[in-house]
């Protein structure tokens, strides 16, 4: 399973992240309805 951790906003900020719209948690997060815009 993938990590899931907190990391200072200083670091998020710099870069762009993507995640693949076929990850688990994406999925998972749509089979109890949540709305990605998409």
């Amino acid at each position: 399973p993938p990590d899931v951790k907190s990391i200072p906003i200083r670091a998020a900020i710099g870069r762009m992240k993507t995640v693949p719209v076929d990850n688990d948690i994406i999925e998972s997060a749509r089979e109890i309805g949540i709305c990605f815009g998409d």
